[in-house]
């Protein structure tokens, strides 16, 4: 167990991509697009990244375990559901004072996810894939599949 959180950035990068933030925290600028799919928060609860600026190239990106810990919970799209396909992990950490307490994070809108609840996982390890499941600002349409690929990740 460590001391401490030092997280590796979620999405592993390929053909120099940079990884970029499409959305930050506490964010009020889509809150007509809350509004509109029944998301009862006043502002943005997490960071959204991307890769690069071409959805196309982003779309399907490994998305890998930012600590060692445990799947605690695997979630699905859902007509109910604005998150699309959800993970999320549970990693135990000690703070400076030694006492030892649970972390957690997660990654909406997953094209794909390769783990299952109970699964332990190691720092780096792939756990699921970039994508646009969920409510994603901007839609995916026929003409433009890949619009709105992203993940959201929540620390805490």
């Amino acid at each position: 167990m460590k001391n401490g959180l030092s997280l590796l950035p979620p999405i592993r990068r390929h053909s120099g991509l940079g990884l970029r933030i499409t959305q930050r925290y506490g964010d009020k600028s889509n809150l007509a697009f809350y509004t509109r799919n029944g998301i009862g928060i006043p502002y943005h609860q997490g960071v959204d990244l991307t890769l690069g600026l071409d959805p196309r190239q982003a779309y399907g990106s490994e998305l890998i375990a930012m600590e060692d810990g445990t799947v605690i919970k695997v979630q699905y799209d859902s007509p109910l559901s604005t998150k699309g396909n959800g993970i999320t992990i549970q990693t135990p950490i000690r703070n400076w004072e030694g006492l030892e307490y649970q972390s957690y994070y997660l990654f909406w809108h997953c094209s794909k996810i390769i783990k299952k609840v109970g699964d332990k996982v190691k720092r780096g390890e792939t756990i699921a894939y970039l994508g646009n499941s969920g409510a994603v600002f901007p839609s995916p349409t026929p003409a433009d599949p890949f619009a709105g690929t992203h993940t959201h990740v929540m620390l805490w």
